[in-house]
Order: C-alpha cells, then structure tokens, then sequence
C-alpha cells in the first residue's frame, strides 16, 4: 500500500508505484488477470465497465487489451497517476476507448450505468466512518441491475495477533523481493493514520449495506483479500 491518500500521490511516487507495489502485495498480478478472467464471464463482447481508483491502469490495460469491445472509464483523483494511466493506454492503442478523469467518483456525471465496476487497492485509504460505505454506495448507483464489482483491498483489526503476524509476514515477503527495509517499516506500519483497516467481516457488511449481494474472496495476498459480488437491484 502506499504512505499517502490516494489524491496525494505526487510525481515522483506515482512513478515508482507499479515497481514498489508487486514487490509489496504477493498476488497483485494474479488479482489484475483473475479481475480480466472474472468480469470476461460476466460480460457480453460490448460492455462498459467504471474503474475507480485506478491509478496507473494496470486494471485498465489488462481489460482493455484483452477485450476490443469494452469500454473503460477510469476514475482517480490523482492527476499524477491519470497523468501515467493515460500515456500507459495510449501507448496500447486504447485511447479511443479508455476514458480517464481525476475527479472523486462522487463528481462523475454518466449518461448510462456502467455494466460492472472494479474498487482495487482504494477501500483501505478512507476511514470507517461513513466513507469507505460512501464509495461503495456511489459504484452501486452509478450501475446497472445485477452488475458484477471486484473489489480488492487490505484488511485486518491492527489490534489482532492474527494481523499483527500477517503484516510481519508481509513486509519480511517485501524486503526478501528486494525493497529497502525501511521503506518497508513505514509503508507497512500497523500504526500509519492515513490506512484504516477493517476485518473481512466488515468489508462484506460494509457491501450489503451498499447495495451489494453475494460476496466472495476469490484472492488472498498475505493482508491483501479480493472479492466479487453483484448489485443487488
């Protein structure tokens, strides 16, 4: 996870993320492929699909390549990471195709609901207090009747033992993949105010009470979990 809020990443960090962050999360690759996989059996040929927080557009690029007939629009409020995202798809050809805009999801206006959404590495960034079901509530009604999300994001009571070991775990992962051992202390820090963690239970209330229904984690990268589930309208 990065140190920052996802509106302050600033150039020089947003350029290191993609670098940084699969020698941080075991399972980030597998969680952009089984999000393609996913939504590819969800989704006719022509589809149009929301991307929120969307960073750099690992996600945009693998749905987008791999599917000529979808759309994406991609929301960050980051124009550091658009700034990369953009001229990652443009230089796949996918211009025509990607629209990308750094703007909070809130201030997205859309002219038809989208017919699936993805939520990556953005939930633990907002705090429990009305702002992580707030998102999660601005997807639900920005789609249509039925339409898939995948969300991922890291998860855990940072007061547990079971947490406490998972994140030791995970920053010994990311300083064995080569990253410094402070840079891994800091981002890694069970104690960081600017990351609020909730256990997997809440994610799934925080989901039915916005709107979603049959959850299920179909990727797991040491504190990292990723779900799918579906609108429930």
């Amino acid at each position: 996870m990065s140190n920052a809020s996802p509106s302050s990443f600033d150039a020089a960090r947003s350029k290191t993320y993609d670098d940084r962050i699969e020698h941080m999360i075991p399972g980030y690759t597998t969680m952009h492929r089984l999000t393609e996989v996913f939504l590819s059996t969800e989704l006719p040929e022509t589809a149009s699909i929301l991307m929120v927080g969307a960073g750099t557009g690992a996600e945009v690029v693998e749905c987008g390549t791999r599917h000529p007939g979808w759309t994406l629009t991609a929301v960050d409020p980051s124009s550091e990471m658009v700034k990369l995202g953009r001229q990652k798809t443009d230089d796949k050809g996918l211009s025509s195709r990607v629209h990308w805009h750094d703007i909070s999801l809130k201030n997205l206006t859309m002219e038809e609901p989208f017919d699936a959404a993805t939520l990556l590495l953005v939930l633990h960034f907002l705090p429990d207090d009305g702002g992580k079901s707030a998102l999660l509530e601005h997807i639900a009604e920005r789609l249509k009747p039925g339409a898939p999300l995948v969300l991922s994001t890291f998860v855990g009571d940072p007061a547990n033992t079971r947490t406490k070991k998972i994140y030791e775990l995970s920053k010994a992962n990311a300083i064995a993949n080569g990253l410094d051992r402070a840079e891994v202390e800091d981002k890694l820090n069970l104690n960081r105010k600017d990351i609020h963690l909730v256990p997997e239970e809440r994610i799934k209330a925080l989901l039915r009470d916005s709107g979603f229904i049959d959850a299920q984690r179909i990727v797991q990268g040491l504190a990292m979990m990723t779900w799918i589930a579906r609108t429930n309208r």
